[in-house]
């Protein structure tokens, strides 16, 4: 891998999610380029100076693709729901979690908060933070080909978890 605070990104990977904060972008997880093999890190592009990081390894049990990703409005942190937990067509998973993080300097290790779980499995949906509450919308069901038009709202305490 390529020193902290590198120009080059950490490596190729696809089917990851992806969540804004100002000029920081996170991509979480994700296959590696022969599908074969998943991530479990989570990779900070600082767009104002064009830096790479790596910033938390996710949690052993949280999903490794196809999750939800969102960040809360103040950056300090970062939620993954539901998802896929390893590589092929692996089994889902409905665990939700948050990570804490500090902006762009980033605590030496996550501190990772398990949040209740989705009803049930989703692949891909998408994640918002909006009015203190993480929304989940949509995504594929556990059977990975029924599209879900559901709409789920964890309210989110003061603190943002």
């Amino acid at each position: 891998p390529p020193p902290p605070g590198s120009r080059r990104r950490p490596a190729e990977f696809c089917e990851s999610s992806k969540a804004v904060y100002r000029d920081l972008v996170y991509v979480v997880g994700g296959f590696l380029c022969d599908f074969n093999r998943v991530t479990d890190r989570i990779q900070m592009l600082n767009t104002t100076d064009g830096t790479w990081r790596t910033v938390a390894t996710l949690p052993q049990t949280a999903a490794k693709t196809h999750h939800g990703a969102a960040v809360s409005a103040d950056g300090a942190w970062l939620y993954l729901v539901s998802g896929q937990l390893g590589p092929g067509c692996t089994l889902g998973t409905a665990e939700s979690w948050a990570v804490r993080f500090a902006g762009k300097v980033q605590r030496r290790k996550a501190i990772w908060l398990r949040l209740p779980d989705l009803p049930e499995i989703r692949y891909a949906p998408s994640a918002f933070v909006d009015d203190g509450a993480l929304h989940v919308v949509g995504g594929a069901g556990p059977n990975r080909r029924d599209p879900r038009p559901d709409h789920y709202v964890l309210p989110l305490n003061p603190s943002g978890r």
